[in-house]
């Protein structure tokens, strides 16, 4: 029976090998890669950050009205980290899949140094950890708030704003900056 699985695995991986065609792969002066232990600075074909950041909030509302369903990672229905992760590897960087994991990407941010296309975090409302993710569309600094596009349980992919939404203000942990962490923003 072992000989049988071994002779049928190397059929598939012959069969697989022929099947593949030679591809050309450019690859880019600088490739993003963000891991729990690295900041991740992103420069897309000498793209300014400002300009990957602005590609990345005109797609992520593409998605407005799209419905939430847990552990759906778009583009039919999101989580809040599975939109998080889709509309970033739009843009060519990959993020992990929880909110909790994406906590450990990029740089820590404070509130008062947030700029759009950061990732915010929230208390879930049943854990004191990190719950819930969303992405900062703007900042008043006047007023000390900004909105974030985010994937709500019940409304689905929405903007909020997170002085007014009494929710949102008192579960705010931190923030995190994936673009533009020491380039040319």
């Amino acid at each position: 029976m072992k000989d049988i699985k071994k002779i049928l695995l190397v059929s598939i991986a012959v069969l697989c090998l022929h099947s593949v065609q030679a591809q050309v792969i450019k690859i880019p002066d600088k490739l993003p890669y963000i891991g729990p232990y690295n900041v991740s600075v992103i420069e897309k074909n000498n793209t300014k950050s400002s300009d990957v950041v602005d590609e990345l909030l005109d797609y992520s509302q593409k998605f407005i009205g799209t419905r939430y369903r847990s552990g759906c990672k778009g583009p039919n229905a999101f989580d809040c980290s599975g939109f998080t992760h889709y509309v970033f590897q739009n843009v060519g960087i990959q993020l992990n899949s929880s909110s909790s994991t994406q906590y450990s990407q990029g740089v820590s941010v404070s509130r008062d140094e947030l700029k759009k296309g950061d990732l915010v975090f929230f208390k879930g409302s049943r854990s004191r950890g990190i719950g819930h993710v969303g992405i900062v569309l703007d900042v008043d600094k006047g007023n000390n708030q900004f909105r974030f596009i985010h994937a709500s349980n019940h409304r689905g992919i929405v903007i909020d704003n997170c002085r007014t939404s009494s929710y949102f203000s008192k579960r705010y942990v931190g923030a995190r900056r994936i673009i533009g962490s020491g380039d040319n923003s």
